[in-house]
């Protein structure tokens, strides 16, 4: 899960072999240096490189948290997140809110995190149909979405002469 600065400064990456904590290392070659010392699948990079947003897990109660880490000062500030997201996170291009997947009865659709305390809201209204990825332009003025589902058939098949 390689993820390049929008700088071009830095490789983001996690690491299999340390259990999945978050490193980075400057894109001209050099050492590695750990970022999220916990397991950080998935994360996602805001826009201006300046922090790291990955899930948590509360131990009082075992509530899922959105986590933002600071790149700049190392501080980390949680959040309330939906339960019913999906692991899976992109920020808007504007770094001021984290977008999630919510499947329900099948359907996946977008809500939005804003990060500044207001209320999350549903982005999208599918009503059928998963969501296999989706990208925003770099605007924000844009959102290209890959949606489809899968189909399969089963027989069964029995008192068959041997």
């Amino acid at each position: 899960m390689p993820t390049c600065s929008n700088d071009g400064k830095w490789l983001y990456y996690l690491d299999a072999a340390e259990n999945h904590f978050l490193k980075r290392i400057p894109i001209e070659g050099g050492s590695p240096e750990t970022i999220i010392k916990s397991p950080s699948d998935p994360y996602a990079l805001s826009p201006d490189g300046k922090t790291v947003a990955a899930f948590e897990v509360r131990e009082a109660d075992h509530t899922v948290m959105l986590v933002l880490y600071s790149l700049v000062d190392g501080k980390k500030s949680a959040f309330e997140f939906d339960q019913r997201g999906l692991p899976g996170l992109a920020f808007l291009p504007s770094g001021k809110a984290v977008v999630y997947m919510v499947r329900e009865k099948g359907v996946d659709n977008l809500w939005i995190q804003p990060l500044d305390g207001t209320p999350r809201r549903q982005l999208t209204h599918f009503t059928a149909e998963r969501i296999a990825g989706y990208a925003f332009s770099k605007d924000g003025a844009q959102l290209g979405i890959k949606r489809g589902h899968s189909e399969s058939d089963a027989v069964l098949l029995h008192n068959i002469p041997r």
